[in-house]
């Protein structure tokens, strides 16, 4: 089953988030470890039946797909030296795709079973996929790889510098870059929870959110809530 456009949401996040790191203002406020999820099954399953829809045996197997959620969890660390680091929660996200393979393979299952019932066959699911010569369990290894970890944290986990003032926070694209003031996102804190209201700045940052809008993905306002 194709997966490009499963990547190309992924690469979109990754944008979004590397977006909210243009921060800067009430510093002290912003100090310590936030946390946040984003709810990312609508875009998977739009991506998902994109993938496959030049391949119509694949889209009918997506038929018998029911996934009940697909969440990032994202975490800010704002430190006392006016830097910061963003993180996906890798073990976090490495159950989620396990939860994704199981779902997945109950698809298959179902599928399977289906034309057993079909066709009065005396034989279970397991044997059916044997003898189609269907290996359940690396088909859907295949379709969520450990590589798709490694393609969210790789380009999400980022760092640089902060500002945060008059209710506008901004973020450097590095350690090495100072902040942009024409870029931020308006935010409201108080001591347990950092609300991201609004991104201001870049075109093709705010072409990218606009996009992830139209797979369902909303992204702000984006609620943090602090856990150290």
């Amino acid at each position: 089953m194709k997966r490009t456009r499963i990547a190309v949401l992924i690469t979109l996040v990754a944008v979004m988030l590397f977006t909210l790191a243009g921060c800067g203002g009430d510093e002290a406020k912003f100090v310590g470890k936030w946390s946040t999820t984003i709810d990312m099954l609508p875009a998977f399953e739009a991506g998902m039946k994109e993938g496959a829809a030049e391949d119509p045996e694949s889209a009918e197997i997506l038929d018998y797909f029911e996934f009940s959620s697909f969440e990032l969890t994202y975490t800010y660390t704002f430190n006392e030296d006016g830097t910061f680091k963003g993180a996906v929660d890798e073990d976090a996200l490495a159950k989620q795709l396990d939860n994704l393979r199981a779902e997945a393979r109950k698809g298959f299952e179902k599928m399977l079973q289906e034309q057993i019932d079909a066709n009065n066959l005396d034989m279970t699911v397991e044997e059916l996929a044997k003898e189609a010569d269907i290996d359940i369990d690396a088909t859907v290894n295949e379709m969520f790889t450990e590589e798709m970890v490694d393609e969210l944290t790789g380009d999400m986990n980022i760092e640089g510098n902060f500002e945060a003032r008059e209710g506008k926070l901004y973020c450097s694209a590095g350690l090495e870059y100072a902040v942009d003031e024409a870029v931020y996102e308006t935010y409201e804190i108080t001591d347990t929870e950092l609300k991201l209201i609004e991104y201001v700045g870049d075109e093709d940052e705010v072409s990218a959110l606009e996009e992830l809008e139209e797979y369902g993905v909303e992204i702000y306002p984006m609620t943090f809530t602090r856990v150290k």
